[in-house]
């Protein structure tokens, strides 16, 4: 058997209904026979999970694969912790039946991330030598092919429009920006009209705001984006097939720690079948691997990072589940690939992030210290960010550029194209598919490219250089500080 398929099987089973102390969630996840309605109570809104949980679902047109049919939502109105009271109702319905059911609350969904014109040049330039970005001029001649990403985070594609920024939404736009400032690289408009942002994390301040994002979400907000998104994807396509890009790019600047002192949640088998939906699909997810928490605890990488550890379904595997793909001319399967490929973050020397979680370094990683991209209507209005959050970004866009020239590239042979181009960052992987251990090599854009069209780049993935990549950043900073009479300079040698 597969070894996902028996990773999802195994999730299918009863949970402790019992309200789990320190929960915050009020909702609750039921699995029923896909022809089967949803339990209801007093006091509970009941939905199916991927038809009306989510208002993006709508626009998927097509019926529900069974096997994701058969979740349905809970939630009950108000605010704290679930009591045993409340739960009472709902949970004698569920008794009733037998069902599999227990709480939203694997953890919450967070993004993983941290004035003077010179120093944003400055980061802008570091950022771009890291990531050795080629000049747009390299793309002349070469055709492209539409690629669709989906950048599931804190803004919506309304939001993401609109010309100011609300802090709410700002982690969600910057993702953005890098992904569009790397596939975009010479302003293709059909590379700019397929990169769409979704929320992934409608909650903010006690409130749900899907039309306009949040800051933090659920596991299963994300599953119904992740399914939400690849819905909305099929949909177009049949609708007008020849017209939409036939590739699809999830990208995934989030993750949450999962708490071995819990009992296994539903929520996980949830995501895991809306993962294996978007892999039979054909699409790749890039996610973090994952900063630490304020208090620097934690080890491992985060949820969903930690999947990079386990394989994507492949087509048998694919129809067992019913998640059969569009009909396509362009192939899916190749090599074995991850179920969600996991990026790291390096700093400007290429040792790993000071944020970044202990034992979670995958094999693919991204430099993603005191990143800024260039803003694309040029407001420079954003701040550095350290974190993998970034390298998500990175790889996300790095990856559409790579798909854009050569779309009849598997999944998994953009990756390794990515993988195999980078620099050798000289530590080994320590999550990653069962097999041969694998060093971590920081991804170099302009070597990658290259390995599809030799005759338009010719570069090498850039070692540190002297000082590190962002040496030039403490030169402009000092040239800033040195022109403006009014910065008051603290001697660091002295105690007052």
């Amino acid at each position: 058997m597969n070894l996902l398929l028996a990773i999802i099987l195994a999730g299918c089973h009863r949970f402790d209904r019992t309200p789990m102390e320190g929960c915050g969630s009020r909702a609750v996840v039921s699995t029923v026979p896909a022809s089967a309605l949803c339990p209801t109570a007093p006091g509970w809104t009941t939905r199916r999970l991927f038809t009306d949980s989510n208002p993006a679902l709508a626009q998927w047109l097509e019926p529900r694969p069974e096997r994701l049919h058969r979740y349905c939502h809970h939630t009950r109105s108000g605010t704290g912790p679930l009591t045993v009271g409340e739960m009472a109702p709902l949970q004698a319905a569920l008794d009733a039946r037998d069902l599999a059911s227990g709480q939203d609350c694997s953890a919450q969904v967070r993004p993983n991330g941290l004035d003077d014109p010179r120093v944003d040049e400055a980061l802008i330039a570091a950022f771009h030598h890291a990531i050795d970005l080629p000049d747009p001029s390299v793309m002349d001649g070469i055709a492209r092919a539409p690629v669709e990403i989906a950048i599931l985070d804190t803004a919506s594609e309304e939001t993401a429009a609109a010309s100011t920024i609300v802090l709410n939404r700002s982690h969600g736009l910057m993702m953005r920006e890098i992904v569009e400032e790397i596939a975009c690289l010479d302003d293709t408009p059909p590379c700019l009209g397929a990169i769409r942002s979704a929320v992934a994390m409608p909650r903010h301040d006690g409130m749900m705001d899907w039309a306009e994002g949040g800051r933090s979400g659920t596991a299963l907000d994300l599953a119904t984006a992740i399914v939400a998104a690849v819905g909305r994807w099929r949909s177009r396509s049949r609708a007008a097939p020849g017209s939409v890009p036939q590739r699809l790019i999830l990208s995934l600047s989030l993750g949450w720690p999962e708490d071995p002192n819990r009992p296994a949640s539903p929520a996980t088998a949830v995501l895991e079948d809306a993962l294996a939906f978007a892999a039979c699909n054909g699409a790749l997810v890039i996610t973090a691997s994952g900063n630490t928490a304020r208090d620097g605890s934690g080890t491992g990488p985060l949820t969903p990072a930690r999947y990079q550890s386990a394989p994507a379904p492949n087509a048998e595997t694919c129809v067992a589940l019913g998640f059969a793909p569009l009909r396509s001319h362009l192939p899916i399967d190749g090599g074995v690939r991850p179920l969600v490929v996991a990026v790291g973050g390096v700093d400007a020397h290429d040792r790993t992030l000071y944020n970044a979680r202990p034992g979670s370094q995958p094999p693919l990683v991204a430099f993603a210290e005191q990143t800024i991209a260039r803003p694309s209507d040029g407001d420079a209005r954003r701040i550095p960010l350290t974190g993998t959050s970034v390298s998500a970004a990175v790889a996300s866009g790095a990856a559409g550029l790579l798909w854009s020239i050569e779309p009849s590239l598997t999944p998994d042979a953009v990756i390794e194209r990515l993988y195999t181009s980078g620099w050798d960052v000289g530590r080994v992987a320590e999550v990653d598919l069962p097999g041969p251990p694998r060093r971590s090599h920081r991804i170099a854009i302009c070597p990658a490219l290259a390995t599809l069209r030799p005759d338009a780049a010719r570069c090498e993935a850039s070692p540190v250089p002297d000082g590190g990549f962002l040496a030039p950043v403490g030169r402009a900073i000092q040239q800033a500080l040195a022109d403006d009479p009014n910065v008051h300079r603290i001697d660091a040698t002295r105690e007052e």
